[in-house]
Parts: C-alpha cells; sequence; structure tokens
C-alpha cells in the first residue's frame, strides 16, 4: 500500500510541475511572448498617435495663424479685409482675392508680414478695375 501511495504522490507532484517547464521552455524560444507582442503593438499605435497629434497640431498652428491674420487684416483702416482670401500652411501665409487699388494690395501684405508667426507672403492680390 506504501508503494502505491508513494507513486501517486509522486504522479500527481509531476503533473503539477510539468506547466512550470513547459512555462521555462517556452520562454527560451525565440517567438516573441504574449507581453512583448502586446508591448509591440502599443508601441506601434503610440508612435500612429504622435504621428496623427503632430500632424492636427500643425493643421491648428496653421488655422491660428490664419485667424491671427485675418484679425489683422480686419483692424487695418480702409481696407477691404472681407475680399481677402488667407491660407497659411508652415507660417507661409498666400493672400488672393480682389482690391480696389494697388495701395491695399501693399497695405495687405506689409499687415501680414507684422503678425508674429508669418515666415513668408504669397501675395497673389489683384487690383479689380472699375466698381468695388
Amino acid at each position: 500500500m506504501k508503494k502505491q501511495t508513494f507513486l501517486a504522490a509522486g504522479l500527481l507532484s509531476l503533473a503539477l510541475a510539468a506547466p512550470a517547464f513547459a512555462d521555462d521552455a517556452a520562454a527560451t524560444t525565440t517567438e516573441p511572448s504574449t507581453g512583448q507582442k502586446i508591448e509591440n503593438t502599443a508601441d506601434k499605435v503610440g508612435n500612429k498617435a504622435e504621428s496623427a497629434a503632430e500632424k492636427t497640431g500643425d493643421f491648428l498652428s496653421d488655422s491660428a495663424l490664419t485667424a491671427k491674420v485675418k484679425t489683422a487684416l480686419i483692424a487695418e483702416k480702409d481696407l477691404k479685409s472681407m475680399k481677402i482670401n488667407v491660407d497659411s500652411k508652415d507660417g507661409v501665409v498666400t493672400l488672393t482675392g480682389e482690391l480696389p487699388n494697388s495701395a491695399s494690395v501693399a497695405q495687405a501684405e506689409t499687415a501680414t508680414k507684422a503678425v508674429k508667426g508669418v515666415k513668408e507672403v504669397h501675395n497673389n492680390l489683384t487690383v479689380k478695375f472699375g466698381k468695388s
């Protein structure tokens, strides 16, 4: 009877130890663990999120610069700023539209250059002859 008890205890011990040996064997393989796979995926997602945030930040900066330029143009006395379209990209501001005279075109460009954050101005404003 003692042999059967010892044999049963030995088999039970072996059965309980088998999963631990399996974990050790899995850890020595070259396959990444589930935890490593999750971490790698999280890194990839994080990098994509950072990239999207940078693009969004650029868009918001461009929008903010456009708003600042429009505000500066509205503040200019005797300038028909509602006829000026303003686009910004990376600090480069493009002005388009029609104004009644060349003095207004120059005034709009000068006011735009004075706005903090403007690196360059592409003045595509034209003079509209006739009624304004």
